[in-house]
């Protein structure tokens, strides 16, 4: 009887020590990440300017010359799509590391050729088959020349930056960048052969840059 006793005692005292042993031994649970602070777009800026002169394609950028104090935008992955013989649209932004993608609306087949602007050096060149697509990351930044080797009058441009904050300039030298938080920015301005740097201060609202360039 004595012997019985004893074994439930130890019974029990096993039993606590293995429940003991599985509660301490669970991973606790990971700690939530905060929320990312939501940006009041009444702080933020809309650059609007006129650069003369412009050739077709010609791109305006703003780079933060200090750490930005919010958060740039998350880049969308650009398309360019190709419907009726024809690059849509002829000019691309994208940024360094983010998917473009490269798509065929059209019913012909086409291949699509795409080299560094100042290097030369292929990037890839690749047939894509109507109704298809595909994405490709640039991991350096500058101009790229795309064209159509079997339709050689199908040709865009992609350009390839380090900053979220761009635009293509339109046909009367017309541009805008939207969602630009207040700071000191360097702008670029490409416009063909030509590229002008100047310093610019953005505050929230409308800024409106007279004179771009010359």
């Amino acid at each position: 009887m004595k012997f019985l006793k004893t074994h439930a005692l130890w019974l029990a005292l096993g039993a606590s020590v293995v429940a003991g042993t599985s509660c301490s031994s669970q991973s606790p649970k990971p700690s939530q990440q905060a929320p990312a602070p939501r940006v009041d777009p009444s702080t933020l800026g809309t650059v609007t300017g006129k650069v003369a002169s412009p050739v077709p394609g010609a791109v305006v950028t703003l780079a933060p010359r200090e750490p930005a104090s919010v958060s740039p935008p998350t880049a969308a992955s650009p398309e360019l799509d190709q419907i009726q013989m024809t690059f849509v649209p002829d000019t691309v932004l994208s940024q360094v590391g983010v998917p473009v993608s490269f798509r065929s609306s059209d019913t012909e087949l086409h291949n699509i050729n795409v080299r560094n602007s100042d290097t030369l050096a292929q990037e890839f060149n690749r047939s894509i088959i109507p109704g298809t697509s595909f994405e490709h990351a640039f991991e350096k930044a500058g101009f790229y020349d795309v064209r159509c080797d079997i339709h050689p009058a199908m040709t865009a441009t992609i350009f390839v930056g380090t900053s979220p904050y761009a635009a293509v300039v339109g046909a009367d030298g017309a541009f805008t960048i939207a969602n630009v938080p207040p700071g000191s920015f360097t702008m670029t301005i490409y416009n063909g052969k030509d590229t002008q740097q100047q310093q610019v201060q953005v505050v929230a609202g409308v800024n409106t840059l007279p004179g771009a360039a010359s």
